[in-house]
């Protein structure tokens, strides 16, 4: 064989293996391009703006306290001149006297912590004596003690026995019909009490039944 065909023959050889080397790099090439393709991207980086200046506050100027123009003075009309004498306790410029104290107006007298009570206690169904009874007994009490019963010394009540407030009588004073009782109570607190049962006795005689309770109220009344 000859020098120049064997020449030839290696360049073609020479060509063929350049050109094969250039294929597979162009296609590792685009396999790379194509992984690269495929990778996703990572995000942006957030933007870091430069905090702004907060601006100093502007404290408002106190509120200014406005004041009323002053009022025209008005010519004051002529009152009529005080009296030469005037009330206790005023004070009067023309007067020159010294004030007069009030004078002390007195009270009523304070109940008194002990008193007496007479009682005239009935039933429901009453009969014509034991309204007599009743009468008789409140004239002698009205009639007789009007000053203590105005100064609460005394009192004078009736009541129904069949009542249900009314009902513990019956037992506190042994009840046996209608009666009399004379009771005395200090503090709240009744001390002592008598029936009197000598009123059914006297009712043919007012007087004599009226003196009998008298006494027997003039009793306590002197006690206390």
């Amino acid at each position: 064989m000859s020098a120049k065909r064997i020449f030839t023959i290696s360049l073609l050889l020479f060509v063929i293996a350049s050109l094969a080397w250039l294929g597979v790099k162009e296609v590792r090439h685009s396999r790379a391009v194509k992984a690269a393709q495929e990778v996703p991207s990572p995000p942006p980086a957030p933007t870091v703006q430069p905090a702004l200046p907060v601006p100093a506050t502007i404290a408002s100027p106190a509120p200014r306290e406005v004041k009323a123009p002053p009022r025209p003075v008005r010519a004051s009309t002529p009152t009529a001149p005080a009296a030469k004498n005037p009330a206790p306790g005023s004070s009067g410029a023309l007067s020159t006297a010294p004030a007069m104290p009030a004078p002390v107006i007195p009270l009523p007298p304070a109940s008194a912590k002990s008193k007496v009570i007479v009682y005239y206690l009935h039933t429901t169904v009453r009969c014509a004596n034991c309204l007599r009874i009743e009468a008789y007994a409140a004239s002698a009490v009205t009639g007789g003690f009007s000053g203590p019963l105005a100064e609460g010394r005394l009192e004078w009540k009736v009541l129904n026995v069949d009542e249900p407030p009314n009902a513990h009588y019956v037992q506190d004073y042994q009840l046996f019909t209608k009666s009399v009782v004379v009771s005395e109570v200090k503090d709240g607190k009744e001390v002592r009490w008598k029936r009197l049962d000598k009123v059914w006795d006297l009712l043919g005689d007012q007087q004599a039944f009226e003196r009998y309770v008298k006494d027997e109220v003039k009793a306590y009344l002197g006690d206390t």
